[in-house]
């Protein structure tokens, strides 16, 4: 009677899971249209989703809950021999790739160094098969459009679905593997660096769903801080990624204009996280207590965060419909205090940026922690980025005008920063940093007038 029971059971699991896939792929056809974005190596647009997670706090200090299953406790939906229900909820669950795709990111959630780098490997090896199988990128001729081909489309399809579903709950992992502890003497963090790489085949294995992951995951904020990031490799490897899953570049800008509050909203919480810990912009010594190695992780985060503020600018910047585009809306209305203590409600890229920049006070305390070699030079790196190196345009040589950020800044900001930086120099004890001080310094004398005077200012 119990073997009975157990098959019983079993035919009415695989009931339920079919009940699902057919649920899904009808939730898929039934998708809301919203403002349509295209995608790197793909030829149509998608719907943006302007819905936000209930609750978005920096990656960088430990993740994110999004809504419904995906903010779940990850190891308990990773117990797949007792929660087949749950592996069913996502699109696909039944199916070989989605029960390896999910157990893969259960095992790289696990704090145990080698059953990550294990989980790691395991979804570079799952989703590098489906896309050599499917020939991810290839665009199929018109006219062979046969059964074969059609097969594979639509299989390709399900796997776009199923990848983008578990795409809230891989950025949550994502988040803490790029927080990893370095262990070891190697210069690279593999997990780390393979976490990059994951993340780079989830976003292009979603398709054209990724654009609807824009307004409820950290995805594409979490490739733009790993782009900056102190390890050589990590950051070509984010880099690499990016200009894969956006081939143009007013495709990347367009993208980096739809994340602009979120991407500022984390970069400002590591860098006010960094303050903190390293003594909040005095010159004595940090007065943060943890430990050696968290600090490491919060410097390193800190110093990515910074670089990626001025990497945003160069990206963006160039193209005026993406600088002056409206922002993404949220849930609370984003908004800064003016000068006349009232709130100014933030519209576009460019009020976004200079709300995080006065935030920040223009980096004035980071420049001047003496506790910190490794942030000074990045908000020195970052003003470098900001007021002297051409932003992106539509013109593949950048050459009919030269745009920076002190093209659009007033005189007194840019006076401002010059003060500081020259504080700087007096103060400057190591090489590196001040000889990045003082090319910034030459350099920012003339931008603005260079900027102003390129464009007929």
């Amino acid at each position: 009677l119990v073997i009975i029971d157990t098959q019983n059971m079993g035919k009415q699991r695989r009931h339920a899971t079919r009940e699902n896939e057919e649920g899904e792929k009808s939730f898929a056809k039934s998708a809301s249209a919203g403002p349509s974005f295209g995608f790197g190596g793909y030829s149509g647009t998608a719907s943006i989703v302007n819905e936000r997670a209930s609750s978005i706090s920096s990656p960088l200090g430990g993740g994110f809950n999004t809504n419904g299953n995906v903010g779940m406790d990850v190891s308990m939906m990773m117990k797949l021999d007792h929660q087949e229900s749950s592996l069913s909820s996502f699109a696909g669950g039944a199916s070989v790739f989605g029960e390896r795709l999910m157990r893969a990111i259960g095992l790289a959630a696990k704090p145990n160094q080698q059953s990550k780098k294990k989980g790691l490997e395991q979804m570079v090896e799952v989703l590098s098969e489906e896309e050599k199988e499917m020939g991810v990128g290839r665009s199929s001729s018109g006219n062979d459009e046969d059964d074969d081909a059609k097969k594979k489309k639509k299989k390709n399809e399900e796997i776009e679905v199923m990848v983008s579903d578990a795409l809230p709950m891989w950025t949550r992992v994502h988040s803490k593997c790029l927080r990893n502890e370095k262990s070891g003497g190697t210069t690279t963090d593999e997990a780390r660096l393979l976490s990059v790489k994951v993340h780079n085949l989830m976003c292009e294995r979603s398709g054209k769903r990724l654009a609807k992951c824009i307004g409820t995951t950290s995805a594409i904020p979490l490739i733009l801080l790993a782009r900056c990031d102190g390890d050589k490799n990590v950051a070509k490897e984010a880099e690499t990624g990016f200009r894969r899953i956006f081939t143009t570049k007013t495709r990347r800008a367009k993208a980096l204009r739809f994340v602009a509050v979120d991407f500022f909203e984390l970069v400002q919480e590591s860098v006010h996280r960094a303050m903190t810990e390293f003594g909040g912009g005095s010159m004595k010594g940090g007065g943060g207590s943890n430990s050696g190695k968290e600090r490491d992780v919060i410097e390193r985060d800190a110093c990515a965060s910074v670089r990626a503020i001025g990497q945003y600018v160069v990206d963006v910047f160039g193209f005026e419909e993406f600088r002056e585009g409206e922002v993404t809306p949220t849930t609370a209305t984003s908004s800064l205090e003016g000068e006349d203590g009232e709130k100014k409600t933030i519209t576009t890229v460019k009020e976004a940026l200079e709300s995080a920049l006065e935030s920040l006070e223009y980096l004035r305390k980071v420049m001047m922690l003496e506790s910190s070699t490794s942030l000074r030079g990045a908000s020195l790196d970052c003003l470098r980025k900001l007021f002297l190196d051409k932003c992106e345009t539509e013109n593949e040589d950048n050459s009919t005008a030269v745009i920076t950020f002190a093209t659009f800044c007033d005189e007194r900001t840019a006076k401002q920063v010059l003060e500081n930086v020259f504080s700087r120099i007096e103060k400057e004890d190591d090489s590196l940093c001040l000889t990045r001080a003082w090319e910034l310094a030459a350099g920012l004398s003339h931008a603005q007038w260079c900027a102003k005077k390129s464009l007929g200012v």
